[in-house]
């Protein structure tokens, strides 16, 4: 209640100021309960007034008859104004209903306000069910009312029935309760910057998006049903949320799921108190009018628009309404606040229903029986059960979707369905046969054990003995059970399927479709880590399972089933994988299958000891043999002593072969005496290969001999495909050798008889795999098979095919473009199994190379999202020049081919460049492989030398920067002068880097921009992300804050234990605490869902004081470092041996007390650890010992080993596949993890002070100075694919890869261009470095001729150029000008010899205008415009004199004004600045004009969005960033960037802002007559492609560099559609980007773009010159 009051010296009585304030008191008494209608807690018991005790006469006093639900949520004290530390206690919650007297008073008492936890604002979780929730509802409260005590009865939170009552309600406690809160309160408290409807709709909007679970889990709305139950205004909420949200990509989703909205009391058309709302606190001095209560004034203009926009949404949803039909007490009246008619939408699909109670009362129920609150929860009842019959089709939808996705991010290419295989098995089992194994004991156990434990069951047998049969019989049983059953099938003539990469994705992604806890884990592993395509088998592992699944409390019971262990191509690290699985809460049981092997059995005896495994020898088994022999004699008529007699004689010369049995039993068949059979069975040869014999022999009597070539050729490609091939694509494979066959099928089976089978799809596949050993081992067939000659025509094939086809038809239909895929693939694969010797082989290769196939061949990889290929061709090459090399030492040197081998070698390394620079560039456009990208290669480099150069007219040309051979340097981002760079971490999307300014930069890991900056103003002494990379933790000196990496906001901020510096800090692997260790020798643990509590101190670091350190001193430890998994610590003593922990129990694991860790053993002074980090996976732990060498020791095996080196700095990879170390030299060296050998080294001249992997290990960032340096080199490229070639089967090729020399590297320190300028008609450019260096860069010739340095040796801020090119004028970073004369006319090379600057002027400017921005000559270069922040002066040459620009408009105090010559009148220039255009005359700077832009919006918006910022300034842009001209002088590009502050509109799906750049395109004519300006309006669409806007050229075409750093241009005002008139020309390699080059680049006049570059310009040249842009 608002009122003023007089108080009267006796007995403190209060009467109203006057008659008119009486009214207005009463008549606030009613509109402050318009929401609610019920006194608040604050009157006095005679229900009116509580007196509030101040010095002044005028006392205010807020809560009396409001909804205040803060009444109770933020309690009201007395507080003393002299107490001067509380007095400015801020406001501590928005909406706060507290009255506050003047600050002018000194003393007196005035009313504080506490914020409190029970009501908070945003979306927040009243409930989550136990499993999955099946819907989610969400609350949104009034105007006035807070997120829980709105829904409470009195108030009272005991009461909040969404989260108290609902859960309880069998038919609703399936769901989710949300509630939504936010600043509603329109008192004196409330904050202000929200105004309207549509600013809480955007709100609640953003939310449901990006809000998160008290334990920073991502809510992820929109998976689900939602139904929305909202209360009298936030019904206006929720609907303008939906109108909004259905037309917003970013929000489509998750309003799409909306499927009911229950309106309690919502003023669909307004209420008449609105208006009497707002006209009384317009008469408030403590309160203002808010344009929320103007919305619902009756019959608003805002409302009948929404409304109208509602209707198309409505039609897709349920709809409720309540109204009240009971009056809500006013203080002294009582009235109806939404009346029916206003209660009720009218909709064709809505419901309405009175409730017997008032308007407060309509959310707000007594107790579960109460008839109002039934009425409700019945109407949410059969609601939800409705969405769960429709949920099944939602749900079914939504889990597709989520496969998809998963199945997308697992792997680009497809995955194979092992139910292909499965039932394949499964068709060939006999009647009868498999059963036995359900009684065996070993898997009775296996099988039905109910306890959560883990176990293997290892089935093993000779080839053919009927293993995979019997695997797939086991997979149909446990399916019919109801279990859940993932399951593969190694196969060995498909090498797809060999790969324990796929079977890892496979196996996950069956878990997936089963579990639908474990199937959401999935879908949000793409929000923290990059595609697992080129990842180990290890990452995978640990991405997928551990501990994915193995720590989920929800998972149940798992079967595995994997057949063909010995098939795999990495058996023995499968099982050291399987070593985990007892780690499991719900417990996996696995079945292997394998043949007998040695290596296999060793490996499982070393697992027996923690796991239990059961072994079953399926040879001892023969009831199956003899069940399968009796049934395929079952359709003879013979005596069953016969068949007996013929099942006794096959099973006892079978051998354990189901294969040999069925062609034994089908050869006897055919006989028709008793004589005839014992013939066959003493003619049967017994064993495979005895077999194998006969049926060739067979084979080769019904063929012709000329047809015995074409069925070899068909052999070898059943023998030795990467993957079976259909009969459609071997007629191709076979083409031209042997034209299109007339029946391929009835060919294969004529003429490869049984050795090959066809399956159901049509592919050919080797009978067994004995078979094909039997032709490729054996040397007396005549079917033999050289397997390296096999091979070598396969890649003959694939490479020729590559010659004759455009890298684009790969994605056409049919049987060729299938053949071409597989021939793309897969030449690689043949190519390593080729003989190295044979000439051929390498002539074909050479071929392949030194002309267009390649380009075909990158294309078409391209095209199929491949590009990982390339990686794996690259090492292949290699690996085939070593092994030629080794040939060619045989030979006389003239034979050597070393040109050849050169070519190969340059290609092996061009291909990993290529992927790594310019992969998102080809995925994007495939086509660029041909003339785009060579020119921006290396000159030495072998794409660039077959296609680099082109002299036709159109080609693109790149001048100024020829490297000669490939950089590894991707980018160098600075932090700018004088300011250190301390600290790095980095993770999928992010890194981190902790700075001498007390603060943490955090930068885009792809675009490597400024994200956010992190305040900490401390010294930071660790820092690290979460598992997820959506939290960061910073442990400072005093604090330890947790920040939110998508918004930038701090989650928490906790006190430090003094003298507790961190010395590690991590995440534990549920990402729910902090863990640090100290150099108190403390270890703590910080639980973040309850943070307030603190850091808590372990019981570990008590038995650390206790334990003796072998006799030396005990000190503060050097270095700490926990665990992956947070169970153990490492903890390293200056003169003391490295010690290892388990921290729960505390014990002591081991210390390092071999001769590498201490110095002298008789006096037990031990050489100390200055660096210490665990390995991810492997147990062991790496670090530098104190004098400068590395080491790798596992604690529990004891095993060390050394390297002596210098090495200051060290960091493993997150995969542990590599490790990198630096010296105080600068150098950095790259280490093989396995090998613990040198693969690569890099020198740099400065130290490096901290060091960071990137997690897909395809990136190096490390800190010197200033600066973070990030590097790429080929060598993490290739440590790090060990999917396509890292594999035990193939480990020469790996040994080649990892053991050949190491490679070399050196990176020279270059000044960085801060300033740049083209001279004008010339190819001469100006530029200007970091140490202050001016100089002229011809680009044609690459030469730099130095022109002057400035004295303070301070980075240059700008530079100009007059406009004939005579004077060059430089400001640098102390606010310095200076001016030189060069010589008469322009500037050409050949007068570089005659260069003669002359200085015209030296003189500080920073104290006129500020820190200095622009320069700018008059076109009669007499005068010089000096621009800075503060202002701007003119300097003129004639008199020597400095005038101060005066502006008589106000300016933007940023000082983002930008200037020009006025293009088509000499004697003035242009200021342009966030408001408008001033025209100033050049002589005594007199205002011509002054002229605002006109108020039309500069991208096109949705109308309604549109007139919701009706009256919003377009002049609340950021800095103005660029100014650019057209050619023909007609129209100017002005470029601002977003404003601070202002709403950001745009998204990304991972909550990151995408900066909404502003353009406004101007007509120059416009300017010359005054007024007002002519303003081009740029598409929406257009503008959301723009990053940058360059420049103008002809025929009015806008050119600009895209989000995908394409330049590209648009003609401005065309008469085609938008999106298709944008054409692109060249792209920039990402290795360019930065945000400074980006700022410095520049469109030159005759089209070309000018760029800079590793202090360097380059010169770009669009095949499309100035005057063609537009052709």
């Amino acid at each position: 209640m608002f009122a003023k009051f007089r108080r009267r010296s006796a007995g403190h009585s209060l009467t109203p100021a006057s008659a008119g304030d009486q009214e207005a008191s009463r008549s606030k008494e009613s509109i402050e309960s318009y929401e609610t209608g019920k006194i608040a807690s604050n009157v006095s018991p005679s229900g009116r007034f509580r007196l509030h005790r101040s010095r002044d006469t005028t006392l205010t006093t807020v809560d009396t008859l409001v909804d205040d639900d803060s009444s109770r949520e933020r309690p009201h004290t007395l507080r003393s104004k002299s107490t001067s530390a509380e007095s400015k206690a801020p406001d501590t919650g928005g909406g706060d209903f507290s009255s506050r007297t003047n600050s002018s008073h000194a003393s007196g008492y005035e009313i504080r306000t506490t914020a409190s936890s029970l009501n908070p604002l945003g979306l927040h979780v009243a409930y989550a069910p136990p499993s999955l929730p099946s819907v989610d509802l969400i609350f949104v409260h009034g105007l006035g009312g807070t997120s829980q005590a709105s829904w409470s009865w009195q108030r009272d939170v005991a009461h909040f029935w969404p989260g108290k009552w609902l859960p309880k309600e069998d038919s609703i406690n399936t769901a989710r309760i949300l509630s939504f809160g936010y600043d509603a309160h329109f008192k004196s408290g409330s904050s202000g910057v929200v105004s309207s409807i549509s600013d809480f709709a955007k709100d609640l909007l953003f939310c449901m998006k990006f809000g998160t679970t008290e334990d920073a889990e991502q809510l992820h709305l929109g998976k689900r049903p939602i139904i929305i139950i909202a209360h009298s205004m936030g019904g206006l909420i929720a609907k303008k949320a939906c109108v909004l949200g259905q037309n917003d990509p970013h929000y489509e989703e998750i309003i799409l799921s909306v499927q009911a909205i229950l309106f309690l009391g919502t003023p669909h058309r307004g209420s008449n108190l609105a208006e009497s709302l707002n006209r009384i606190l317009s008469i408030s001095p403590m309160n203002s009018t808010k344009q929320y209560i103007s919305d619902l004034h009756k019959s608003s203009a805002a409302l009948e628009d929404l409304n109208e926009q509602f209707r198309n949404f409505a039609s897709q949803v349920q709809l409720f309404s309540f109204y009240e039909t009971l009056l809500t007490p006013l203080g002294p009246t009582s009235k109806l606040i939404v009346d029916k008619n206003s209660s009720i939408l009218g909709y064709s699909n809505e419901i309405s229903k009175p409730l017997y109670t008032n308007h407060h009362e309509l959310c707000k129920y007594a107790s579960p029986k109460d008839e109002n609150y039934a009425s409700v929860r019945n109407t949410l009842s059969a609601v939800i059960a409705q969405l769960q019959t429709d949920d099944q089709h939602f749900a079914k939808d939504a889990r597709l979707k989520e496969l998809q996705a998963i199945k997308e991010f697992l792997s680009s290419g497809k995955l194979p369905l092992p139910q292909d295989d499965q039932e394949f098995f499964y068709k060939r089992k006999a009647p009868d046969t498999c059963e036995w194994i359900m009684s065996h004991p070993s898997f009775v156990q296996w099988a039905n054990d109910d306890l959560p434990s883990s176990r293997i069951l290892w089935l093993n047998a000779k080839p053919g003995s009927g293993k995979s049969t019997l695997a797939s019989y086991v997979v149909n049983w446990l399916n019919q059970r109801g279990e859940v059953c993932p399951y593969f099938f190694f196969r060995f003539g498909d090498q797809n399927k060999r790969s324990l990469n796929t079977m890892l994705k496979v196996i996950a992604l069956q878990i997936a479709e089963a579990v639908p806890a474990y199937r959401q884990r999935l879908v949000h592993l793409p929000e923290v880590s990059t595609g697992l395509d080129n990842v180990d088998a290890r990452t995978l592992w640990q991405k997928l399972f551990n501990p994915a699944l193995f720590l989920a409390q929800d998972c149940p019971r798992l079967f595995w089933i994997i057949d063909g262990l010995d098939e795999c191509e990495s058996a023995r690290t499968l099982l050291d994988f399987l070593s985990s699985i007892p780690m499991s809460k719900g417990g996996i049981r696995v079945l292997a299958t394998s043949r007998p092997n040695s290596g296999l059995s060793m490996k499982m005896d070393s697992l027996s000891t923690n796991l239990s495994i059961s072994r079953i020898d399926l040879e001892q088994n023969t009831t199956d043999f003899a069940t399968y022999a009796r049934a395929m004699l079952d359709p003879v008529p013979w005596p069953v002593a016969l068949r007996e007699h013929v099942v006794e004689e096959v099973l006892r010369r079978a051998q354990g072969s189901f294969l040999w049995v069925h062609f034994a039993v089908s050869e006897i068949a055919k006989c028709h005496t008793p004589t005839a059979i014992d013939e066959v069975l003493q003619e049967l040869p017994s064993g495979m290969e005895s077999l194998y014999k006969s049926m060739e022999a067979d084979l080769f009597k019904n063929i012709r001999s000329a047809d015995r070539d074409l069925a070899k050729k068909i052999l070898r490609w059943a023998t030795c495909s990467r993957l079976p091939l259909t009969l459609e694509q071997l007629q191709y494979a076979l083409t031209p050798e042997f034209m299109s066959l007339l029946d391929p099928r009835y060919t294969v089976g004529q003429l490869c008889g049984q050795f090959i089978v066809i399956d159901d799809k049509e592919r050919l596949t080797m009978l067994h795999q004995t078979a094909r050993d039997y032709l490729l081992k054996s040397p007396i067939s005549q079917l033999s098979l050289n397997a390296s000659d096999s091979h070598a025509y396969l890649l003959e094939r694939c490479l020729l095919v590559q010659l004759q086809h455009k890298g684009t038809s790969v994605m056409n239909e049919g049987a060729e473009a299938k053949f071409l895929s597989y021939a793309t693939l897969s030449w690689p694969y043949h190519l390593k199994s080729s003989s190295a010797s044979s000439d051929n082989v390498l002539n074909v290769i050479v071929d392949f190379l030194n002309n267009q196939g390649v380009l075909h061949w990158i294309q078409a990889l391209a095209s199929l999202r491949e590009l990982k290929t390339m990686v794996y061709a690259s090492k292949v090459l290699t690996d085939y020049v070593k092994r030629r090399r080794k040939v060619d030492a045989d030979k006389m040197p003239l034979l050597h081919r070393l040109e050849d081998r050169d070519t190969i070698e340059v290609w092996a390394t061009d291909l990993i460049r290529i992927m790594g620079k310019f992969s998102p560039v080809l995925l994007d456009e495939p086509s660029s492989i041909y003339k785009t990208i060579p020119p921006f290669c290396p000159r030495e480099s072998a794409i660039f030398r077959l296609a680099g150069i082109d002299t036709s007219p159109l080609a693109l040309t790149i001048k100024g920067f020829s490297d000669s051979n490939w950089d590894d340097c991707l980018a160098k981002v600075s932090m700018g002068q004088e300011v250190r760079a301390l600290r790095i971490k980095s993770t999928t999307k992010y890194f981190a880097i902790a700075t001498s300014r007390l603060e943490i930069t955090l930068w885009d890991t792809q675009s490597l921009e400024l994200v956010h900056t992190l305040c900490h103003s401390e010294h930071i002494a660790a820092m690290t992300f979460n598992q997820r990379g959506d939290q960061f933790a910073s442990f400072g000196f005093k604090t330890t804050r947790v920040w939110n990496t998508l918004t930038g906001k701090q989650l928490h901020s906790v006190s430090n234990p003094a003298r507790g510096r961190a010395l590690a800090l991590c995440y534990s692997p549920d990402d729910r605490c902090l863990l640090a260790g100290s150099i108190d020798r403390r270890l703590r643990k910080l639980v973040l869902s309850e943070a307030e509590a603190g850091w808590r101190t372990m019981e570990f670091s008590d038995q650390l004081d206790e334990h003796s350190l072998y006799g030396s001193h005990r000190n503060s430890p050097g270095c700490i470092s926990f665990s992956p998994d947070a169970s153990m610590v490492a903890i390293g003593y200056r003169g003391a041996p490295l010690s290892v922990w388990h921290v729960e129990p505390a014990r002591m694991v081991n210390q390092c007390l071999q001769d590498g860790g201490y110095h002298q053993k008789e006096t037990k002074a031990w050489l100390g650890v200055d660096r210490v980090q665990w390995h991810p996976t492997a147990g062991e732990i790496i670090g530098i010992f104190a004098n400068g060498s590395i080491f790798k020791w596992h604690p529990y095996r004891n095993e060390l080993h050394q390297i002596q080196t210098a090495s200051s700095e060290i960091e493993c990879s997150a995969e542990g596949t590599m490790f990198v170390t630096s010296d105080s030299q600068g150098t950095i060296r790259l280490y093989d993890y396995g090998s613990f050998s040198l693969v690569y080294r890099l020198c740099y001249d400065r130290p490096v002070v901290s060091l960071s992997i990137s997690p897909d290990c395809q990136r190096l960032y490390d800190l010197r100075g200033s600066s973070c340096n990030i590097w790429e080199p080929n060598a993490l490229v290739r440590l790090s694919d060990k999917e396509l070639a890292g594999s035990e089967t193939n480990s020469e090729l790996e040994g080649s890869v990892t053991t050949r020399g190491v490679s070399e590297a050196w990176s020279e320190q270059v000044e960085k261009i801060t300033a740049l300028a083209s001279e004008p008609d010339s190819e001469a450019v100006a530029v200007g470095n970091e140490a202050g260096v001016v100089s002229l860069y011809y680009p044609d010739a690459e030469e730099k001729i130095e022109l002057w340095s400035s004295q303070s040796s301070m980075a240059i801020e700008t530079l100009n150029f007059s406009g004939d090119g005579k004077y060059l004028a430089s400001a640098d970073l102390s606010g310095t000008v200076i001016v030189h004369e060069l010589v008469p006319g322009r500037q050409k090379r050949d007068q570089t010899d005659s260069l003669a600057p002359r200085k015209l002027l030296a003189q500080g400017y920073a104290s006129q205008v500020g820190s200095l921005r622009q320069l700018l000559f008059d076109t009669s270069a007499l005068s010089l415009l000096i621009c800075g922040r503060e202002g701007a002066t003119l300097r003129s040459f004639t008199t020597h004199s400095d005038t101060k620009l005066e502006r008589t408009h106000q300016s933007n105090v940023s000082g983002s004004c930008r200037y020009i010559n006025h293009p088509t009148n000499d004697d003035q220039f242009l200021e342009f600045d966030y408001s408008g255009v001033s025209v100033w005359r050049w002589d005594h700077l007199s205002p011509v004009a002054r002229i605002p832009y006109e108020e039309i919006p500069m991208i096109l918006e949705d109308p309604q969005e549109q007139s919701d910022r009706t009256g919003q300034s377009t002049g609340s842009h950021g800095e103005l960033l660029r100014v650019t001209v057209s050619n023909d002088c007609r129209t100017i590009v002005l470029f601002f960037s977003h404003a601070s502050g202002a709403t950001q509109r745009n998204v990304n799906d991972d909550g990151s802002y995408v900066p909404q750049e502003c353009i406004r395109v101007i007509r120059t004519s416009s300017i010359s007559n005054g007024g007002p300006l002519t303003l081009v309006t740029i598409p929406k669409v257009i503008v959301e492609r723009i990053t940058l806007p360059l420049g103008i050229v002809s025929k009015d075409r806008l050119v600009f560099l895209d989000s995908k750093n394409w330049v590209c241009t648009w003609q401005i005002e065309g008469a085609k559609p938008p999106s298709s008139d944008v054409r692109r020309h060249f792209f920039l390699p990402r290795d360019w980007i930065g945000p400074d080059e980006l700022r410095l680049c520049t469109l030159a006049q005759d089209g070309s773009l000018i760029y800079p570059r590793h202090g360097r310009v380059a010169v770009v040249k669009s095949n499309r010159a100035m005057g063609n842009w537009g052709f």
